[in-house]
């Protein structure tokens, strides 16, 4: 499957509204029913980091799916030498659930 990133207009559609509805976005966590890629899921409260929905390739639905301790998805790869494999992405402390995302990207992400 081709690798789906959000493009430069939806990165701008993203950054324009989370500029123009901070305060709706700003530390909570917003589920509409009617998310699609571009729709924000929540923002940062000391950095501001923008978590918009994404796929499976991007944006908190990424995040969530491939790096959280409590989703058993396989991800098979093919390695340098041809042979198809199981991936072993990094996941997350099990302590930390999808709550605390906003506060690893906080620590993480410079301004």
């Amino acid at each position: 499957m081709q690798e789906k990133l959000f493009s430069k207009q939806d990165i701008e559609k993203i950054i324009k509204e989370a500029t123009t509805r901070e305060k709706r976005y700003l530390d909570t966590i917003v589920i509409d029913g009617k998310a699609t890629d571009t729709s924000i899921h929540t923002i940062s409260p000391i950095k501001r980091v923008i978590f918009a929905e994404g796929n499976e390739h991007t944006g908190y639905k990424h995040i969530r799916e491939r790096h959280s301790r409590h989703v058993y998805k396989n991800y098979w790869i093919t390695a340098e030498n041809g042979v198809i494999k199981l991936d072993r992405p990094s996941k997350f402390h099990p302590d930390i659930t999808p709550v605390f995302y906003t506060c690893v990207a906080d620590a993480i992400f410079q301004s």
